[in-house]
């Protein structure tokens, strides 16, 4: 493993549980990593980032420049306080709050530009106050719908720590709604069976 940037202390933003959270925390804090982002991905994206269609070597090549830029990043994080006990025992955790990571941001950034800062700062502000969540293939996962103008996923991982980390956070389709409900049985929104 490699540095992961300058280490000054883990920055931690706390956003209240009301509707959107601080948006001018998020802001400031969306305004330090983006710089970052944007700094580190000039150092490991020297020839700009292809879009459209990729090869296997060029998704690749991609892939190990954004795993060795997400290293680099401060140990910076926000903290969207207000878990609710639906997520918690989905998870079966005890942590009250979600956790985005500076490293899990650089890696939406680079995937998903087109969430903007304000967008994110209103998702986030609506993890607790989701109703419908799936189990995910992975172990101590689950992914949880959004709606803010459109339908958004969001994959929330619980650690040994007692702590979930916020690890995903996309636009999903109708269409892509079916394949995120990994199964339909699972489904466990409360009050519905």
């Amino acid at each position: 493993m490699g540095s992961r940037g300058p280490k000054k202390g883990i920055k931690a933003t706390p956003l209240p549980p009301s509707a959107g959270g601080d948006r001018n925390a998020f802001a400031d804090w969306h305004t330090d990593m983006e710089a970052e982002y944007q700094r580190l991905r000039a150092k490991h994206f020297k020839d700009g980032v292809k879009t459209g269609k990729k090869t296997k070597e060029e998704r690749e090549s991609e892939a190990k420049a954004l795993m060795e830029l997400r290293k680099e990043m401060p140990n910076s994080k926000i903290v969207i306080q207000g878990l609710s006990q639906h997520i918690k025992d989905k998870l079966g955790t005890s942590a009250d709050s979600v956790i985005l990571s500076a490293s899990t941001y650089a890696k939406q950034m680079h995937n998903h530009p087109d969430i903007t800062p304000s967008k994110y700062a209103s998702l986030l502000g609506k993890i607790k106050d989701s109703k419908i969540s799936y189990q995910q293939p992975l172990p101590q996962h689950i992914g949880i719908v959004l709606e803010d103008g459109k339908r958004y996923a969001a994959i929330l991982k619980a650690t040994e720590h007692s702590q979930v980390y916020l690890v995903s956070l996309y636009e999903i389709s109708g269409k892509s709604l079916k394949r995120f409900q990994v199964d339909k049985n699972k489904m466990a929104a409360p009050g519905r069976p």
